[in-house]
């Protein structure tokens, strides 16, 4: 998998909290390890009140629905794995 939605979580948070408040780098979140570091650094700059907590819950949303597809895309390759390894049988 590529990284190319690394720029994306970024401007995520810029277009949710408007364009005027901080950025939240939410770093790489095409895996679910760096998806989970990114709920991390939403949750800590709410705790810090950098945003929101209702932009925190807009991140966590956001980046819940990255994890079902990065989960989703895994089930369908090992799936695919497994029907073409019962073909050849």
């Amino acid at each position: 998998m590529n990284h190319a939605n690394e720029p994306m979580g970024i401007a995520f948070s810029n277009t949710l909290s408007g364009g005027r408040g901080p950025v939240v780098l939410l770093g790489i979140t095409s895996t679910v390890d760096g998806v989970a570091k990114a709920v991390a650094a939403v949750i800590q700059s709410a705790a810090s009140g950098h945003i929101t907590a209702g932009e925190a819950s807009d991140f966590c949303s956001l980046l819940e629905t990255q994890r079902r597809v990065i989960e989703l895309s895994d089930i369908e390759t090992r799936l695919g794995k497994l029907e073409a390894a019962q073909t050849r049988r």
